[in-house]
């Protein structure tokens, strides 16, 4: 499903705040990705990354600040609840 992120501000990298801890630092090819996300920067006004439908190649629907994004798997992921985020899906889904 679709969601929102952060993106990192360094223009090499650009990858969402939850690509980037010292967790998957052997699977990341990116330097700047596997650096702690404390010593990393990212915009403040959070972007969509739409996933599609496979059957229809629509865009899936947005998931909801503060859920977690395939919460029983190994890719398990908690999206942003921040202010910005809160507001971009109210704008989003209005």
């Amino acid at each position: 499903m679709s969601r929102l992120v952060h993106l990192c501000t360094n223009e090499a990298c650009r990858h969402p705040k939850a690509s980037h801890g010292l967790r998957d630092a052997g699977t990341k090819p990116c330097a700047c990705c596997r650096r702690d996300p404390h010593d990393v920067t990212f915009d403040t006004e959070p972007v969509i990354l739409e996933t599609y439908a496979l059957a229809t190649h629509k865009p899936e629907p947005l998931f909801e600040p503060g859920t977690v994004r395939n919460p029983g798997g190994s890719h398990r992921e908690p999206l942003c609840d921040c202010p910005a985020c809160v507001a971009a899906y109210a704008r989003e889904t209005a």
